[in-house]
């Protein structure tokens, strides 16, 4: 389920079975913001608001608005009957440009 607009996806088991698994897919292009002081920045994709450090994209751009492509792919099993919320957050400690942004779920099993 995904309301148009919010950064959240929320991921429902199948209550026949035992769990539901998912494929979540993400991919953006990253930049420091103009002004921004060169450094590595981080994105990483989140289940119930917790970034998973498997997923952990992180670039060093050297000058604000240098921008470089990321992506990560996660498997999620979901229980059966239970919802699961994805998400993608900024886990750096500046802010962040993103263009092009990509989150793709597909249910794999």
């Amino acid at each position: 389920m995904h309301r148009e607009g919010s950064g959240l996806i929320t991921l429902r088991g199948i209550t026949n079975q035992s769990r539901a698994r998912f494929r979540v897919t993400f991919g953006a292009n990253i930049a420091l913001p103009t002004g921004g002081t060169a450094g590595p920045i981080q994105l990483a994709i989140a289940i119930n608001g917790e970034p998973v450090s498997a997923t952990q994209m992180i670039v060093t751009p050297a000058a604000a608005e240098e921008f470089f492509n990321v992506s990560r792919t996660l498997f999620l099993n979901v229980p059966s009957g239970c919802c699961t919320q994805v998400s993608v957050e900024n886990t750096s400690t500046v802010a962040v440009d993103v263009q092009n942004a990509s989150l793709i779920v597909e249910r794999v099993a």
